[in-house]
């Protein structure tokens, strides 16, 4: 979605260009007045945000999805495979905590906001069989987010060593372990349902990267 070297470096630099940040703060607004429910109707309340943010950024995929929606112009339904490669890829922000590059992670409360904004207009453009996919990662992201914000950090849950030493440290805290062991079982039927799903094991990989 991104076309250029410099545009990447643009989204990448701490930073922000005035332009990102704006837009950033328009579709956060947007995101609010459509609320939980989107459809047609609800979009075009925040028409004039989203066309600016567009404007300003017009890479912004899920402001050009909502609009596209809005004017009945977005495909009747995704197929399985850009469905579940769409949610994991907005999502990764949350997801990567499965991998085992850092020990811990914390996230800024923007930083959900911003995936859960990106995920609603998925929502009503899913085939059936995502379905299950897309509401365990939702469940899963407001999880961590919850955990998150209480510890202000998330332990890695794809180290088991990193894990376990994590547990150890914590034990006396049943509260922090009951809340892990659920974010851990989350994660272990989100792998079920794509194991199910699909079969190609490599392909199941790369969507966790």
């Amino acid at each position: 979605a991104i076309p250029t070297f410099d545009n990447a470096l643009a989204l990448a630099r701490l930073d922000r260009s005035t332009e990102i940040a704006e837009a950033m703060k328009e579709f956060n607004l947007a995101a609010k007045e459509i609320g939980p429910s989107v459809t047609p109707l609800t979009i075009r309340r925040s028409r004039t945000r989203l066309e600016n943010v567009l404007k300003l950024t017009p890479n912004h995929l899920s402001a050009k999805y909502l609009l596209q929606l809005a004017d009945g112009r977005f495909p009747q339904v995704l197929t399985v495979h850009t469905a579940v490669e769409r949610i994991f890829s907005i999502a990764r922000p949350i997801l990567q905590i499965a991998s085992p590059s850092r020990p811990t992670y914390h996230f800024t409360s923007a930083t959900y906001r911003r995936v859960s904004a990106k995920l609603k207009p998925l929502e009503p453009i899913l085939p059936r069989d995502a379905k299950d996919i897309y509401f365990g990662v939702q469940n899963f992201v407001g999880t961590v987010e919850d955990f998150d914000t209480f510890y202000e950090e998330i332990p890695s849950l794809a180290n088991v060593q990193t894990l376990t030493a994590y547990v150890q440290a914590n034990r006396t805290d049943a509260g922090r372990i009951g809340r892990l062991e659920d974010i851990i079982k989350q994660i272990q039927r989100l792998g079920k349902a794509i194991d199910k799903l699909f079969t190609d094991t490599d392909y199941v990989k790369k969507l966790w990267r």
